[in-house]
């Protein structure tokens, strides 16, 4: 079942909203990336939030702070071929070739491929990451070079 939780800023009051930029303020200033956080409820009850839970819940206060609208929708940890290309923005074809060269690792359940969703998103990481290389080395001939911008 999938649960989207939609926020939108427009229905809060104005002092609500001040509040909401103090938290916002102090949570930026006092998080740092890799600590937990701990979560209490008003009746006492409190839990443990793992860093990358709190780093999402304090990017959505931040957010709505700011007069944003928030959409938390959750994602499925493996894809289908036809998600992944989409989100890869690559032919289904072309992310078979991938998937056969094992630049991308998947499972097979029954006949179809199934692929886990950080992985496709560590392939397009990297990937973005040598075109941004290569866009610096490019760069840099030109330099070398003389040639104009």
């Amino acid at each position: 079942m999938a649960w989207l939780t939609e926020l939108f800023p427009d229905g809060v009051d104005t002092r609500t909203m001040r509040e909401l930029r103090a938290v916002a303020a102090t949570l930026r200033d006092q998080f740092k990336p890799g600590e937990s956080v701990r979560l209490t409820s008003g009746s006492g009850a409190s839990v443990e939030l793992p860093s990358e839970m709190a780093t999402a819940l304090i990017s959505i206060i931040g957010s709505v702070a700011l007069g944003s609208a928030v959409a938390v929708l959750p994602i499925p940890t493996e894809v289908t071929t036809t998600e992944a290309a989409a989100l890869l923005s690559v032919s289904r074809p072309h992310l078979v070739t991938l998937l056969e060269s094992g630049e991308i690792s998947f499972t097979e359940v029954g006949t179809h491929r199934r692929i886990r969703l950080a992985d496709i998103v560590a392939f397009r990481e990297a990937r973005q990451e040598r075109f941004r290389r290569a866009m610096l080395r490019i760069y840099e001939v030109t330099e070398e070079l003389g040639l104009p911008n």
